[in-house]
């Protein structure tokens, strides 16, 4: 009988695939709540935002009744209302003042050069900013904003205070740092229990999605997988290049600080895996090539437990086909 690859069908592969997706999650919240309680992620974050409170209190930030960080109204520093209130107000001086920016300080107003208080909006905006200054001070209309810029005064010292306060940094870089170290462990946890400890359990492969479905991993000349092909599979293909890049790429979106190759990126990956799916002779996505598996149906496929049982088994192929050319 001649060696052939019997491919599964797609609705067997997907229906695996979410099965263990959906377990995938699972170890990893496990995991990742695990980790969490051991590095003490919620002590930093309460300690940070205990101090942040206790700063943003004493230098007259926050009234007495708000809180960031709360259950019932969570805000964020650059979400507080004076804000708006600064930016609302300030666009209407800039209007009516031609286009003055109030936001620089009389001193250092004064401190500039000719040159680079013309720079602003002509040689008129040295005028136009005293009579800003004046229609400020002199008119009620501008008293919320006054007080708005007198917060904004003291949340720039709370932050010196905070920057100065060493406990209070230390917990801001583990509660910044720390929630990727989570999400790294709590992947790498999962895959390593589901896609690289149970398959080798299991043999030829197999997750419990693909043994459910009746589905396994082998090389493509027919050979059984091992450790350190399920080893390349799973955690350089499937973890690091198919799940962590993403996830690191999609923080990056989250902490702004992202650029148009991250979308890219982000957005190619998915799109690479949808076309070997389709255009490989195998199906293969990014994981099955670096490791030179294919995904078959186990009821009907032929597997070798050695490349020597393979050659053996090529060896007789060729012997019997070998008899049969007498006969012709």
């Amino acid at each position: 009988m001649k060696f052939s690859v019997q491919k599964t069908t797609m609705w067997n592969r997907i229906a695996a695939a979410l099965l263990d997706f959906i377990l995938l999650l699972i170890v990893f919240v496990g995991v990742a709540w695990g980790v969490s309680a051991l590095t003490g992620y919620d002590k930093y974050f309460d300690a940070y935002e205990s101090g942040m409170n206790s700063y943003l209190h004493e230098y007259g930030v926050l009234e007495e009744h708000q809180k960031i960080g709360s259950e019932e109204e969570y805000r964020d520093v650059t979400d507080l209302p004076f804000w708006e209130v600064i930016k609302t107000k300030e666009e209407t001086i800039a209007s009516k003042f031609n286009g003055v920016d109030v936001d620089v300080t009389p001193e250092d107003f004064n401190k500039l050069s000719a040159e680079r208080k013309n720079f602003y909006k002509g040689n008129d905006y040295k005028v136009d900013y005293e009579s800003a200054l004046n229609e400020i001070n002199t008119n009620p209309e501008y008293a919320e904003y006054l007080l708005a810029k007198e917060k904004e005064k003291n949340l720039y010292e709370a932050e010196k205070a905070f920057a100065k306060d060493e406990e209070m940094i230390k917990a801001y870089n583990m509660m910044t740092n720390l929630p990727l170290l989570i999400i790294t462990i709590g992947f790498l946890g999962g895959y390593l229990i589901l896609e690289f400890i149970l398959p080798l359990i299991f043999k030829n492969g197999q997750t419990i999605g693909k043994k459910i479905f009746g589905i396994a991993v082998m090389h493509q000349d027919g050979v059984r997988v091992n450790g350190m092909y399920m080893f390349i599979r799973t955690i350089i293909g499937k973890f690091t290049l198919e799940s962590m890049i993403p996830v690191y790429l999609i923080m990056m979106i989250i902490m702004q600080s992202a650029t148009i190759v991250t979308l890219v990126v982000l957005v190619a990956i998915p799109l690479l895996q949808i076309i070997l799916l389709i255009r490989t002779q195998y199906r293969q996505p990014i994981h099955d090539l670096l490791a030179k598996t294919i995904t078959v149906d186990i009821k009907s496929q032929k597997f070798f437990n050695n490349e020597e049982e393979l050659l053996e088994y090529k060896k007789q192929q060729a012997e019997e086909e070998a008899e049969k050319k007498k006969y012709f």
